[in-house]
């Protein structure tokens, strides 16, 4: 290539780099610039005074019966004065609405209930003596202004129905003309280009040439540390609210779960009212039996006794034959060495999510053979959607030692001798009997198979005779057999 094209190419270079880290600092502002530009939605506003935090759940019925899932949930405001709450609505055609106030006992007033168009003007007008008492809720008062219900002690899900004379109608969303939102975007591109120039002549005179040219070389030396240290990196920032801002992902206030008390605060000496929306995580689970579960290992091992037996459930029933223990599982003993064991769980969610993001970079790195997409499949992992949607079920446990299945697959498949397959073999078991033991049996049950699958598949494309690819087929089959001996006190207790 001539000497013209080279500099022609790196000046496109630049240009692009420039462009691209532009887009990237302007990015938190070109989101909402374009939200705004698909216009409002329609919303359900209703205007209630509520005395305890909570959710406050719309669910619909477009007839074929109510949804499983709420689709709109804004947090209860305690307070002495009503408060207007905005439930949005997707378009759609509907015939009925269910209307849960909060999941525990209280008396809610009422004063306003009306379905708005994306302009504010009213859409359908909802008279208070149309909403009628449906589950776990009765009313108190009922008059033109004001509706008056109370949720009995015990309640878990009040509800209240509304049934429109006609289906309410919701159209599509059209496009807001009002908010210009592509010439919007591209000033505010042109703001992001001028932050990164700033910078550049900020940072003129450093090289950063030579500093990178060293990164990069360090990386190829030292791949594997390379991928350690993104895959820690992105874990602290994947998590940085547990780990830097005291936050915890084991605290009932995450969607009003009731403990001691069936009203926040929920635990004896809490003064936390504020309520954090799940948004459809499953987050009862790890609060109401994983946590418990934590504190009666904890109880029996301090008393020298294995925790087979959970007392504090109905007359007594099977602690480890739940298959739910983890006992097993090195990173759970974080909950059970830590001295609040809700910190402990909050650690092993961190320690799981690294370890997961440690090996996929590591299998990204074998399969590639190259440092910089390891780097990239390591820094990915931990935002995988899966962490956000699951947030801290103990069902997210499966993904942790799967890559490192798959890593001992691959090392099998590259095996060229007997004391290679033996390593490999080794570590395949060990890696299984891992997931086994660290997720939840019907999780465990789908994914091992579904492993072992993909790495019969690699073992079969292996380079070497048929012969050699039959050698390593025989070790993985050895490696089976050792992990169902070895996590027979797992899984045989639980059948």
């Amino acid at each position: 290539m001539k000497p013209n094209a080279i500099a022609i190419g790196q000046e496109w270079s630049a240009v692009f780099a420039r462009l691209v880290l532009g887009y990237v600092v302007a990015l938190p502002f070109i989101v909402p610039q374009a939200a705004r530009h698909l216009g409002a939605p329609y919303t359900m506003a209703i205007t209630m005074q509520s005395p305890i935090t909570g959710p406050l759940e719309l669910v619909h019925d477009l007839g074929d019966g109510f949804a499983e899932r709420p689709f709109a949930t804004v947090p209860l405001h305690p307070s002495a004065e009503p408060h207007e709450y905005r439930l949005e609505l997707p378009p759609g055609r509907y015939r009925r609405f269910r209307i849960d106030p909060g999941t525990t006992r209280g008396r809610y007033t009422i004063t306003r209930a009306a379905i708005l168009a994306p302009d504010e003007s009213v859409r359908t007008a909802v008279p208070l003596d149309a909403l009628v008492p449906l589950s776990q809720i009765s009313v108190v008062e009922r008059s033109d202004d004001r509706l008056v219900v109370e949720a009995p002690p015990g309640s878990t899900d009040p509800q209240l129905l509304y049934t429109p004379q006609v289906p309410v109608v919701i159209p599509a969303h059209v496009l807001n003309p009002v908010v210009p939102a592509p010439f919007m975007i591209a000033i505010l591109w042109l703001c992001g280009l001028g932050v990164v120039r700033v910078i550049e002549m900020a940072l003129h005179g450093f090289q950063f040439g030579p500093a990178l040219t060293r990164a990069a070389a360090a990386c190829e030396r030292h791949p594997r540390r390379a991928v350690a240290v993104m895959a820690v990196v992105a874990t602290i920032v994947s998590t940085y609210p547990v780990l830097l801002l005291g936050r915890s992902l084991f605290t009932p206030n995450i969607g009003a779960v009731p403990m001691l008390y069936g009203d926040a605060p929920f635990t004896p000496g809490s003064t936390d009212r504020l309520y954090e929306d799940p948004r459809g995580s499953d987050v009862w689970a790890a609060i109401l039996q994983d946590v418990p579960h934590s504190i009666v290992q904890r109880d029996a091992l301090a008393q020298g006794e294995i925790p087979l037996w959970n007392r504090h459930n109905a007359a007594g029933r099977p602690l480890w034959g739940q298959g739910l223990a983890f006992l097993l599982d090195p990173l759970h003993w974080l909950t059970l060495v830590t001295p609040n064991v809700a910190l402990g769980s909050d650690l092993k969610f961190v320690a799981h999510r690294l370890v997961f993001a440690l090996g996929v970079g590591l299998v990204a790195l074998v399969t590639t053979g190259a440092v910089a997409p390891a780097m990239i499949a390591a820094s990915a992992a931990p935002f995988a959607g899966v962490y956000a949607f699951r947030l801290n079920h103990p069902g997210i446990f499966v993904l942790t030692y799967a890559p490192w299945i798959l890593l001992g697959w691959f090392r099998l498949a590259a095996a060229t001798d007997a004391r290679q397959r033996a390593r490999a073999a080794l570590f395949l078991a060990v890696s299984s009997a891992l997931l086994l033991c660290a997720a939840n049996p019907k999780d465990a049950a789908i994914t091992l198979p579904g492993l072992a699958l993909a790495g019969t598949i690699a073992v079969l494309a292996s380079r070497g005779s048929w012969r050699d690819r039959g050698r390593r087929l025989f070790a993985a089959g050895l490696a089976g057999v050792a992990v169902i001996l070895v996590t027979a006190p797992h899984w045989l207790i639980f059948l």
